[in-house]
């Protein structure tokens, strides 16, 4: 048995990590720890108990007080004393005020929308073409534009039609996180399942990076700093703790957040590993990106006939 309201928390938290919208079950409320509850099982419990020791002629407790003593058996004393102390227990820890969220979780929020500045500039961060006279720098990061091209020029050759990626909630869920003197920090999760991430099996599974095989991105600042070129500048992530033993990553800025979370999203895709190697999606080449995409979106389809 849970308490509802428990239940929701976790799932939200874990929600965090992994991003797999899971909900409490249906059947929840009904048997969660409540007084009502409580009073309602204690009441099945003794009806239960008393039915079971009546006896079938004279329809008497068989569970009289001893005539020499008075008393009931000891067997019979230990069995209602834990009777007892098990139902106190319960009671107890069902009387409790709802417990507080946990404080890290009510301070996350999802932006529904954005101020023009932002909308603005993301023009840049998913533009497939340079404007004219713009120059790039080769430290810059440019996976959002790399992830917009791949979706492009996917859906043009498989699809036959145009699909475009940009900040909107069709493809991304922008979260904010506020830190208790005020400071704002961001975490993006890209939503667009348009081209389904390859599975980790036949890339070399064991070798390829621990997070890979369960989450959509990495929760160690090591593991997301590997996902960004050598050379190429890094936002510097920081590691927000969602329970005592749980941790995600969130950054600075919006900008920066969108772009790690595009690093994040092309590693899973076209990371592979031998025994002494990796090949990060950096190590492939673009139409290489797209054979493998390719080939996965091909495989889909035969095992789907």
């Amino acid at each position: 048995v849970c308490f509802p309201e428990q239940v929701a928390s976790i799932c939200e938290l874990l929600d965090l990590v992994d991003n797999h919208k899971i909900r409490p079950w249906e059947s929840l409320p009904a048997n969660a720890l409540t007084s009502k509850n409580l009073n309602r099982w204690r009441r099945e419990r003794k009806s239960t108990y008393t039915q079971k020791n009546l006896s079938s002629k004279g329809g008497k407790m068989s569970s009289l007080p001893n005539k020499k003593t008075g008393a009931l058996s000891r067997e019979e004393n230990m069995e209602n004393m834990m009777e007892n102390l098990v139902f106190e227990h319960l009671e107890s820890y069902g009387e409790q005020k709802e417990s507080k969220k946990d404080s890290n979780l009510s301070k996350w929020r999802t932006i529904q929308t954005f101020t023009n500045d932002i909308v603005n500039q993301s023009c840049c961060w998913f533009a497939t073409d340079l404007q004219e006279g713009e120059k790039l720098s080769p430290t810059d990061l440019l996976t959002t534009n790399i992830l917009s091209l791949l979706f492009q020029v996917y859906s043009d050759q498989l699809l036959n039609e145009r699909c475009s990626v940009s900040l909107n909630a069709k493809n991304w869920e922008i979260l904010s996180y506020e830190t208790n003197n005020g400071k704002l920090f961001y975490q993006a999760r890209f939503i667009n399942d348009l081209i389904p991430i390859a599975p980790v099996f036949g890339r070399g599974k064991n070798k390829l990076p621990k997070w890979m095989k369960k989450h959509a991105r990495p929760n160690q600042i090591d593991d997301a700093k590997n996902c960004v070129p050598p050379g190429v500048s890094c936002p510097t992530p920081v590691a927000i703790f969602v329970s005592k033993n749980l941790s995600t990553l969130v950054f600075q800025s919006i900008d920066s957040a969108v772009k790690m979370e595009a690093a994040f999203w092309l590693d899973r895709q076209f990371c592979s590993a031998g025994k002494s190697w990796t090949r990060r999606w950096y190590n492939h080449n673009f139409q290489e990106m797209i054979e493998v995409l390719k080939k996965h979106a091909t495989k889909m389809v035969e095992e789907q006939l």
